[in-house]
């Protein structure tokens, strides 16, 4: 009783502090080295909250059965040319039975055994979804939130899927202090500082929430390590499939044990099943891989806990501020037009790795002349709607300063964490292939 009426406390203080971080959104300023920033406060309370959580029993004693996974399955309508297995390099994920052909069948999993906001709302999570108009509008939270019922369920239909689900997933939410520190320079610091607030912020709402439905559920068991540990599943695994004239988030047994690698889509949802056919030719014995779509390593890293070396998808994330003069208004009404994300005053440009500077987009050509334009080219270029495509000189030379100072705010220190350290090597290498190009051509 003391430690759940700590715990509640403790919530409370979670919240306070995660909205207030929210409202001043100061993250990019935030010092990890400050014992007095807001941010510090807030990973203490989690520790402190995670402490006294975890006095309680946990309620994990699932084992890894592939075997029962499998008869589950296709118990229920799946098909596959392909047997799981674990201890890959990537952890888990799928080998062939036979020798297999670029376009053969290789999965087909029925809506049947998928863990969907649907059929969040037809189980015992429905009860709360139901009640509270807000919480589905946030349909991954429904899917988190389903996902813990049925786990916490031990008859649940789900519960051989459950059990196979990895126990830990090393992406952006569960980094600490520490970890947090080996990011220092990199634009995903940021990002993952907000993604953990929000994160807090979740947990509260819907621990407020099951307060008021504890005869549903046992308050007990949702703790902050089980929720994030649910919303790590969800963020990685969910993906969007049509029903019935809308699209519904849903967890797709078996087909997301296949690992990633570069190539196209060779998954489709139709008559509520899903098919899955091979990416190429895969020998027997072999590990299948698909493709999960044009990602970024910055989406990777945060939601799917890995990063892709040379990622042809990546791009390089950059700020410019606008010129504080009495040009502002003249600048900010030209660059409206291209709908900038302007944050504190800086325009940002998002590069991919490019060749020459003329494969850049012409957006952000256009907006790079403009941040970097005088008095009477800000004239013609109001006047002239026709903007050229091509980098002016001052605007390949605002380029190359932003891009070498986004280099220098690197420390030299190479990361402890593998993850981190493959992460901030790519990013380094795309920013010095873009400073090479930019300064060349």
């Amino acid at each position: 009783a003391m430690a759940a009426k700590k715990g509640r406390s403790l919530v409370i203080e979670l919240s306070s502090c995660a909205k207030h971080l929210k409202k001043e959104d100061s993250f990019e300023h935030t010092q990890l080295t400050d014992e007095k920033s807001k941010f510090l406060e807030l990973l203490k309370i989690i520790t402190e909250l995670e402490k006294v959580q975890s006095l309680k029993k946990s309620s994990d004693n699932s084992t890894l059965d592939l075997k029962s996974f499998a008869f589950w399955l296709n118990s229920n309508g799946f098909n596959s040319t392909v047997r799981f297995a674990s201890s890959l390099p990537e952890g888990n994920g799928v080998i062939a039975k036979s020798d297999i052909k670029a376009g053969d069948m290789l999965l087909q999993v029925p809506l049947k055994v998928m863990l969907t906001t649907k059929s969040a709302l037809e189980t015992a999570s429905g009860k709360i979804i139901k009640k509270e108009p807000a919480l589905k509008q946030l349909p991954s939270l429904c899917l988190a939130l389903h996902l813990l019922y049925e786990k916490f369920n031990p008859s649940s239909f789900w519960a051989p899927y459950i059990q196979i689900l990895p126990k830990h997933i090393p992406m952006a939410l569960h980094l600490t202090l520490d970890e947090l520190k080996q990011l220092e320079g990199s634009p995903r610091l940021n990002e993952c500082m907000k993604l953990i607030n929000n994160t807090s912020m979740q947990y509260a709402y819907i621990f407020d929430l099951l307060q008021h439905h504890e005869k549903e559920v046992d308050i007990n068991k949702f703790t902050f390590a089980e929720f994030k540990w649910a919303l790590s599943v969800v963020m990685s695994r969910q993906n969007s499939i049509p029903f019935e004239g809308n699209n519904i988030l849903a967890l797709i047994p078996g087909w997301d044990m296949c690992n990633h690698t570069h190539g196209e889509i060779t998954t489709y949802f139709e008559d509520k099943v899903l098919d899955c056919y091979a990416l190429s030719d895969v020998k027997k014995g072999e590990q299948v891989y698909i493709h999960y779509g044009p990602r970024p390593n910055s989406e990777l890293f945060a939601f799917m806990g890995f990063v892709v070396k040379e990622n042809p998808n990546d791009f390089a994330k950059l700020y410019i501020q606008v010129p504080k003069d009495d040009t502002l208004l003249q600048r900010i009404t030209l660059l409206k037009q291209f709908n900038p994300t302007i944050v504190k005053g800086a325009v940002e440009i998002n590069l991919q790795n490019v060749q020459s500077t003329n494969q850049i987009k012409s957006r952000d050509i256009q907006m790079l002349n403009i941040l970097a334009a005088d008095k009477p080219q800000l004239a013609e270029l109001t006047a002239n709607k026709d903007q050229q495509q091509k980098l002016t000189p001052s605007a390949r030379a605002i380029l190359v300063k932003a891009i070498e100072e986004a280099i220098a705010k690197y420390p030299p220190v190479e990361p402890s964490n593998s993850l981190i350290k493959n992460l901030l090597e790519s990013e380094k290498a795309l920013f010095s292939s873009l400073l090479v190009v930019t300064r060349s051509n």
